[in-house]
């Protein structure tokens, strides 16, 4: 591609000498384009019409001298000028130096024919004079920005020496933020503004970072300002390095965080406060909560003193007449019919005594979603409270009717024991709510894709300021006699059921409490053990420290076929069991020196894999809290039957398989 021609302007009267400059281009071959004028008028008036890349200006011309066209520097010029003189001495060199021109040339024929090679280098060194003089020009500029940045910044900047760590520039923000003035700053080191305790760990941490063994550091630290207060600032310091590597300063944004830290801290000893007092609440809240399910329970146990009483009597009597008379006990029918009236009573006891503990047992795993027939559990839960609404009622000569409307629906999954606990809530607020007798109606019935349970009663009512506000959490219209927890307690129970209660309520016209809640069953359900006699006979080692459980395991146990033998400590019965094998131990779980649970933890290092079942008071509240001791297979509720105890062994033995022979 051709390159355009240099054009060059030749201010010289003498006209060969402008012809010698033309040869000498058009023999190198240099594609040129010359224009030459013979005075600085016609000087000035080309450089009017167009700037040449160079200009080649005589000395002497006849209106003047070239100096008078040089006014000003060579880096600022928009082109190079190259001065002609016929002589020169130094005073010329630095007349036209000063002036302006780039160079001067002595004219000779010798230098005429070396003027392309003189023009190229002139022109190149012209080029890397604007160069350079654009570098110092943004350099400038670069350096003005900063420095303005540097002043006005919102954030404290610091340089400091990489050696000592001493400051050498710092901005207002800077001073601001430490208290002292520039001048003061300028004669300390960075690591004096430091707090005293942190000083030594960020001087070498400055140092690990100088070297180059730690990266540069985004740090919190505390600076010690001029007045002694203490100020939180956020640093980021980086390094600068030459071309070899080596540092040669730090620079340092500071950044003051102390409103920032106060308000942590404020936020800190907020949230303590929030947590301590959230604790308060919540432990009051549980004492409440105590007391209410102490009263409630209370006043059940008081009924259900009158219930165990009323079943203990006949088995005392009976019992007697059979041990005063026992002339009597030919009577066969009559004694069969003695027995099975303490065995009624018995069973009455027991179940007086299993309900109590239902009702007072914590909410355990075994709670979750167990499938419940809900008529069913209303029925227990009348049951569960009649000696509040009946017993007690009459006793203070009211009369309280409980009605039942109880359709058939399918059962659903939930705590049996949580919704246990709502019905009888909600059965002793409607009591509460007849003052003077009345009529209490269940009832469930089949609602799409949930069941409906209502409690009614025909007592005082609420008005709509009550009703609104009845399921607050201690929320009471009953003054001291009540802690304002049933019906939240009964809110809370039925949303954790996924469910919702409404409540209809007029004043002098009684109030209805009707919950929804929803068909769901548990995923899996326990098949029933089977409680018929095994037909196969078993080897069983019975372990109890109370003889009269012993014999009436044992009678059980041997009525049905199978081997017994009895032990009464833990000891004893590892010792039976090196001497004899056994298909399954069944042990007490509270006995001396050594447990059940312990001696199931020796049973399984001697005997792996040999069944052991586990016999307790507590076995209802611990199936329903989920918990089986290591070892143990299944546990059995004390008080145990002949059906409950079939039951276990089923679980535990495999059934005989058939004979293929």
């Amino acid at each position: 591609m051709d390159t355009a021609p240099l054009h060059l302007l030749i201010a010289e009267d003498e006209a060969a000498h402008v012809e010698a400059i033309r040869r000498a281009f058009e023999g190198a071959g240099t594609k040129v384009d010359i224009r030459a004028v013979a005075t600085l008028r016609e000087y000035r008036a080309c450089l009017a019409e167009r700037p040449p890349d160079l200009a080649l200006v005589d000395l002497n011309l006849p209106d003047g001298r070239a100096v008078e066209i040089l006014t000003q520097p060579p880096e600022d010029a928009a082109f190079p000028v190259l001065v002609m003189t016929a002589f020169g001495n130094q005073q010329v060199v630095v007349e036209v130096m000063k002036a302006g021109a780039l160079d001067y040339i002595v004219k000779s024929p010798e230098t005429f024919v070396a003027m392309p090679h003189t023009v190229e280098s002139v022109l190149r060194e012209w080029k890397l004079l604007q160069k350079h003089q654009q570098m110092e020009e943004t350099l400038r500029i670069s350096e003005e920005q900063f420095r303005a940045m540097f002043e006005v910044a919102s954030i404290g900047i610091a340089q400091a020496n990489p050696q000592t760590g001493q400051w050498v520039r710092v901005n207002q923000k800077m001073c601001a933020i430490t208290g002292y003035s520039a001048a003061e700053l300028l004669q300390m080191k960075f690591r004096e503004l430091t707090h005293p305790d942190d000083r030594q760990k960020d001087w070498d941490l400055f140092q690990q970072v100088v070297r180059g063994e730690a990266p540069d550091y985004r740090m919190e630290k505390r600076y010690l300002r001029k007045d002694g207060a203490v100020a939180w600032v956020n640093v980021n310091m980086t390094v600068i390095r030459d071309a070899a590597g080596q540092p040669t300063r730090t620079m340092a944004t500071i950044e003051d965080i102390t409103v920032r830290k106060q308000a942590e801290d404020q936020l800190r000893d907020s949230r303590r406060q929030l947590g301590e007092t959230l604790t308060e609440l919540l432990q009051t809240q549980q004492q409440v909560i105590q007391q209410e399910s102490l009263r409630v329970l209370g006043q059940m146990a008081a009924g259900m003193a009158h219930d165990f009483n009323n079943a203990l009597s006949p088995i005392l009597g009976f019992s007697e007449l059979l041990l005063d008379h026992p002339e009597k006990l030919v009577d066969q029918e009559r004694v069969a019919r003695s027995l099975q009236i303490i065995n009624t009573c018995a069973q009455d006891a027991s179940s007086v005594v299993r309900r109590l503990r239902e009702f007072s047992r914590k909410r355990g795993r075994g709670d979750i979603l167990q499938a419940i027939d809900l008529p069913g559990l209303v029925r227990q839960a009348i049951e569960l409270t009649q000696p509040r609404w009946k017993d007690q009622a009459q006793a203070a000569g009211l009369t309280i009717h409980i009605a039942t409307d109880l359709r058939k629906v399918p059962p659903i999954g939930g705590e049996e024991f949580a919704i246990r606990e709502l019905l009888t809530n909600l059965i002793f607020n409607a009591v509460d709510a007849l003052p003077v007798g009345g009529t209490i109606t269940l009832g469930t019935a089949t609602d799409g894709d949930f069941v409906r349970l209502w409690v009614s009663d025909t007592g005082t009512g609420m008005t709509g300021e009550v009703r609104q506000r009845c399921l607050e959490p201690f929320f009471t219209t009953k003054g001291m006699k009540g802690t304002g927890l049933g019906l939240s307690m009964v809110h809370g129970i039925v949303q954790r059921h996924g469910g919702t209660v409404e409540i209809a309520s007029e004043l002098g016209h009684g109030t209805t409490v009707s919950i929804r809640l929803p068909l769901r069953l548990p995923e899996t359900e326990t098949a029933l053990a089977q409680e018929s006699a095994l037909a196969r006979k078993l080897r069983v080692l019975v372990v109890d420290d109370e003889p009269l459980l012993r014999d009436v395991a044992e009678a059980c146990l041997t009525d049905d076929g199978h081997t017994v033998e009895t032990v009464a400590t833990g000891v004893a019965a590892l010792a039976r069991l090196q001497a004899g094998r056994f298909d399954v131990v069944i042990t007490d779980k509270a006995m001396p020196e050594m447990n059940g649970e312990q001696l199931a933890v020796a049973i399984n290092q001697g005997a792996p894999g040999l069944p052991v079942i586990l016999m307790s008071g507590f076995g209802d509240m611990m199936k329903a809290a989920g918990e089986m001791p290591p070892h143990i297979r299944v546990i059995l509720s004390k008080p145990f039957t002949r059906s409950t105890l079939r039951a276990a062994l089923a679980k535990v033995v495999p059934p005989q398989l058939p004979d293929k022979r």
